[in-house]
């Protein structure tokens, strides 16, 4: 397994792990950030808001990209759990501006926040 498969592999058991942390939360009480400032809350649970550019489909998953700097973070749906967006996360969220919820993790030099369920995705306007 490369190095990269390992980091998203790795994010896959720490949304699981932050998984019931945020299920137990009250979503109306978390923090709302820009992309733009999630390094500054990183470890940290928030909804995080932007429009997506584009998207990355690899063998790790969909990478939801708000900005062409690698320095923002990007929304990632692992692999194993994108049976759960119907009609995939490239349909439902691609040119849209959307906020969504997790814990947001640093994996190698990237900014990631990991969703593995529509519900942490809001889509804020077509």
């Amino acid at each position: 397994m490369d190095k990269r498969a390992l980091s998203v592999s790795l994010l896959a058991v720490v949304i699981g792990l932050f998984a019931s942390i945020v299920a137990a939360q009250d979503y109306s009480k978390i923090p709302k950030i820009s992309y733009r400032d999630a390094a500054e809350n990183l470890g940290e649970i928030r909804w995080v808001e932007g429009t997506v550019l584009n998207t990355e489909t690899t063998d790790e998953g969909v990478f939801l990209v708000f900005s062409n700097q690698k320095r923002y973070l990007r929304v990632v749906v692992p692999t194993e759990f994108l049976g759960n967006f119907k009609g995939g996360p490239k349909y439902l969220y691609g040119g849209k501006k959307i906020q969504a919820v997790g814990t947001i993790v640093q994996v190698d030099d990237q900014l990631l926040l990991g969703v593995d369920d529509p519900s942490r995705i809001k889509v804020v306007s077509e």
